[in-house]
């Protein structure tokens, strides 16, 4: 009887062991199925943003924008205005020279020289220009990239995501793990 007992026992551990087995393959089943239909069950611990989109709203670099367009008009006037002082040099040289108006060749000479000397400066100073801007383009772009680097960290402080991408380095990816809206008004915050 009691071997009776014992096997009916083994018997019955034997048919648990079988039903939770059966249950979970079933479950492995169904999520195999889903993800084999694209369709995913829950998200995973990643997001990306559209930095396009981002960088096009963020109120940090419209400002940045707007000083390096105020920065660079200035510049331009500058050397516009030093640019038409030479124009205008050249024209009264010319016409002195068409006029006989110089005393000398010497003295034509020495204003021919002198203007030269402007114009050698002007474009120097056009050359140093354009560094300077290169520079402060290169600034601003290191200014955006910490400030992008640092506000997303931030956002992502309570660990919410594993990682943040970029959308431009994905061929796809699903609507559900876009996160551009929520991070670009964090920052926005972020900077006032």
């Amino acid at each position: 009887m009691k071997k009776i007992g014992q096997t009916f026992l083994g018997i019955i551990a034997l048919m648990g062991v079988v039903l939770v087995f059966t249950q979970c393959s079933k479950k492995d089943a169904a999520a195999s199925a889903a993800v084999a239909e694209g369709v995913s069950t829950e998200l995973l611990p990643v997001a990306y943003v559209d930095a396009d989109s981002l960088v096009a709203h963020l109120n940090f670099h419209k400002r940045l924008a707007d000083d390096f367009e105020t920065k660079l008009g200035k510049q331009n006037a500058s050397l516009n205005a030093s640019g038409q002082k030479l124009q205008n040099e050249i024209i009264a040289f010319q016409q002195k020279v068409q006029n006989n108006a110089f005393l000398s060749q010497e003295r034509a000479q020495q204003e021919q020289t002198r203007i030269q000397r402007m114009q050698a400066d002007l474009e120097k100073r056009a050359d140093q220009v354009q560094q300077e801007l290169a520079v402060e383009r290169s600034n601003i772009q290191l200014q955006l990239n910490d400030s992008l680097t640092l506000g997303i960290k931030e956002f992502n402080t309570p660990q919410k995501y594993q990682m943040i991408v970029t959308k431009s380095s994905m061929l796809y990816a699903d609507e559900r793990y876009d996160i551009t809206k929520e991070v670009t008004e964090f920052l926005n915050k972020r900077f006032k």
